[in-house]
């Protein structure tokens, strides 16, 4: 078998989790020489910077917040970490990879990355340095839901996919900057109606600058 025995605190799971050496991270190996970073365990830094290879294992993902069994907060939930370098083999942050990491000021995604999923950075209430690469091409449901310390984000042209509740509680001090369509009616025609519910509905009231 491929799985490996870990245990984590009180619980003992068995599953495809591994402890890397030394004891920095847990990781889920995918079986095909890649794997996804469940949590960092290591001791706090002030800058994380993640590797591309753990344990001889590309480094693909960062957790998923669907299909794990830490819970819902991020990988470096209860750390002070407050700047984390994503390396450029990681292709997508996954589900609540950051959720409620409230130390986290600032975040570097590499162009390889396409996919920023559902939570991702929900409740980053310190984050004040995000910038998405063009390589981005999907925004999952509340990705950047709470961030009220972000002045300013910038969505590229390249986003194809915007799911719902992505800014919500953004305040009238943040403003959320669309490339590539020239006003709500052209970003409605090509991320679908959630968009609207995404920022009309009263839930966000930061300023909205089309540059079509």
């Amino acid at each position: 078998s491929n799985r490996t025995y870990v245990v984590i605190g009180d619980e003992s799971i068995t599953a495809n989790f591994k402890h890397t050496e030394p004891l920095l991270y847990e990781t889920y190996s995918n079986g095909d020489g890649t794997c996804m970073i469940e949590k960092y365990i290591g001791p706090n830094v002030k800058e994380l910077v993640i590797p591309e290879y753990i344990n001889g294992e590309k480094v693909v993902r960062l957790r998923d917040g669907f299909d794990c069994f830490n819970g819902i907060n991020g990988m470096i939930y209860n750390k002070s970490i407050k700047s984390v370098i994503i390396p450029n083999t990681v292709t997508s942050i996954g589900g609540s990879a950051f959720q409620s990491c409230t130390s986290l000021v600032s975040v570097t995604i590499p162009n390889s990355v396409k996919s920023i999923d559902t939570n991702a950075f929900f409740e980053c209430t310190s984050l004040k340095s995000i910038k998405i690469p063009n390589s981005i091409t999907s925004i999952g449901n509340c990705a950047f839901k709470g961030c009220i310390s972000l002045t300013s984000i910038s969505i590229p042209d390249s986003i194809t996919s915007m799911g719902e509740d992505v800014f919500n509680g953004w305040k009238s001090s943040q403003t959320i900057h669309i490339y590539g369509k020239s006003n709500r009616d052209a970003a409605v025609n090509a991320w679908g109606y959630g968009w609207d519910f995404n920022v009309f509905d009263g839930r966000v009231k930061a300023r909205i600058v089309y540059h079509g």
